[in-house]
């Protein structure tokens, strides 16, 4: 009759994946930066990332009167001009390729 040996394998997944996320959102909010409408530049200097919960996001951090959606979106008088969403889809791809290629250690 053979034994069963078990032992307790440990897996952190969660600190690699925050790093990842943190860097990619660090990188996307650069891009965003560069690509917001610039008449003073105070608008572009607002945009960053932040923790929210479990994620990182890319937000205006610094305005108590948003634009970011009438900018991205346009309005009845003023055309959009994008550009979150062209970060977004620069670095999505780039965040998928990231967390598969995530280097996971067992102890």
């Amino acid at each position: 009759m053979s034994k069963i040996v078990q032992k307790e394998i440990k897996l952190d997944l969660i600190t690699p994946a925050n790093d990842v996320q943190m860097q990619t959102a660090s990188e996307c909010s650069r891009q965003v930066q560069q690509m917001a409408p610039k008449r003073t530049g105070k608008y572009a200097g607002q945009i960053d990332y932040q923790k929210n919960g479990t994620a990182w996001v890319v937000c205006n951090t610094g305005s108590t009167a948003p634009l970011g959606h009438l900018l991205e979106f346009g309005t009845l008088y003023a055309k959009a001009r994008p550009h979150y969403r062209p970060a977004f889809n620069i670095y999505k791809d780039i965040y998928i390729e990231r967390m598969r290629n995530l280097d996971v250690e067992l102890t």
